[in-house]
């Protein structure tokens, strides 16, 4: 009964129009049994895994994610999830599923899944084979990482909420070239080990609350780096290196989450500015744009930037700075409990605002602003940003003007797909 009901099962599987298509299926399989996937979310591992690479970042990518969602639950491979109290959309696999996409993975392609099996100890060195693709060790109880395994074609490895209390092997990424996304999220790790330099093709690191971790090491040699979570770290000042990230020509976006613990914003926004040269102006803090030479004065790559719980901030964005972001897609401000400005502008010498009376933000398509409640203005200034197709503002009570409907412009009208908010608010 087995053999026919597997049998069937992989005929649906082996029906997907794409390789694509089969590839994002296993990709599902690394969640723990039963788990509540969120789409958006899964969407994303697929982006950073390059899955979707034929198109490019942004909606065309989150649309084509969603194609291929739709597709997998037509094939009745995936259900419709749900999580209680939230609003996002999920999808999860059926059990027996989910026993036919691990069997398919111990052949071809080669994965190990150990994910929510409550494990103490990593499977052995001699199972982590050079044909390997994707581990996914995730809700486990592993303390430490102690072998070097070489694994040049693994791309990712999931290790999220384990206790890694013991850490990780020095060499543990040595052999580990391939690796585009790490997640190491929610573990007791206290530092990094420095073989992670190496690890030049690294599209994602997660380091999402780590609360013990205190050291990363260089990332200068990271030049692929598209996401980096460092919110609710023990980390009080950026890694080093990040600033051959931000200015690198070859980035497609950048995803910075901050949680901040006593990090110096002059840390942050120094590895912004080119010439990376600060001045305090009382409570703001200001980047100084207009030295060095006209060239890193070039738009910045920079497509996402999360900004989380950093509640010393009063202003965000200098107009300077703001004036670099063409490529800005996703600005999400969320718990930055004095911050009352988003954009600010700044004297020159002679004590005059240099502005040409509007902000222009071509590319940005959402922004996402929640629990600030001091929040008094996003802009001073009318802004220009005719792609947005999404404006969500949560718990900010102090916020009355937008300045995007200071001029409606017809580009907006035709983009702008929905605005959220409470009603009170609105």
């Amino acid at each position: 009964m087995e053999n026919r009901v597997f049998a069937r099962l992989r005929f649906s599987y082996e029906r997907l129009k794409e390789s694509v298509s089969r590839s994002c299926f296993l990709y599902c399989a690394l969640y723990p049994e039963d788990h509540h996937i969120e789409t958006d979310e899964q969407i994303k591992y697929w982006t950073w895994e390059g899955l979707l690479d034929n198109l490019g970042y942004g909606e065309s990518k989150m649309l084509q994610g969603k194609m291929i969602l739709d597709e997998l639950k037509n094939a009745s491979l995936l259900e419709i999830g749900c999580q209680e109290g939230s609003l996002n959309e999920y999808v999860k696999m059926h059990d027996l599923i989910r026993d036919m996409a691990i069997a398919v993975t111990r052949v071809s392609p080669l994965f190990i899944i150990r994910a929510g099996h409550e494990i103490r100890d990593a499977p052995g060195e001699s199972e982590w084979l050079k044909g390997l693709e994707r581990i996914s060790l995730m809700t486990n109880d592993l303390s430490s990482l102690s072998f070097e395994p070489k694994c040049p074609r693994l791309t990712t490895l999931l290790l999220q909420y384990n206790s890694l209390s013991k850490g990780i092997l020095t060499s543990f990424f040595n052999h580990l070239k391939n690796l585009t996304v790490l997640d190491l999220s929610y573990t007791g790790i206290a530092r990094l080990p420095d073989s992670l330099s190496n690890l030049e093709n690294l599209h994602a690191l997660f380091l999402r609350s780590c609360w013990n971790l205190c050291h990363v090491p260089t990332m200068e040699r990271l030049k692929e780096l598209r996401v980096l979570d460092l919110s609710s770290t023990s980390i009080e000042c950026m890694p080093l290196g990040m600033e051959s990230i931000w200015i690198s020509p070859t980035l497609q976006y950048m995803d910075l989450i901050f949680k901040f613990y006593g990090m110096d914003y002059n840390s942050l926004m120094g590895h912004i500015s080119p010439s990376r040269v600060i001045r305090d102006r009382g409570s703001e803090q200001i980047a100084e744009f207009m030295q060095g030479d006209s060239t890193s004065r070039n738009s910045f790559n920079l497509k996402v930037l999360n900004v989380i719980g950093c509640d010393n901030l009063k202003t965000l964005l200098p107009l300077e700075l703001v004036q670099q972001l063409k490529n800005l897609e996703e600005l999400e401000l969320q718990s930055c409990s004095m911050l009352e400005e988003i954009v600010t502008e700044v004297e020159n010498e002679e004590g005059i605002q240099e502005n040409n009376g509007e902000v222009v933000l071509p590319s940005l398509r959402k922004l996402r602003l929640v629990s600030m409640p001091r929040l008094r203005s996003i802009c001073r200034d009318p802004m220009i940003c005719d792609s947005l197709t999404t404006i969500e503002v949560v718990d900010c009570p102090e916020l009355e003007i937008l300045p995007f409907f200071l001029e409606i412009r017809p580009q907006l009208v035709d983009s702008l797909k929905q605005i959220k908010g409470s009603r009170s608010w609105w």
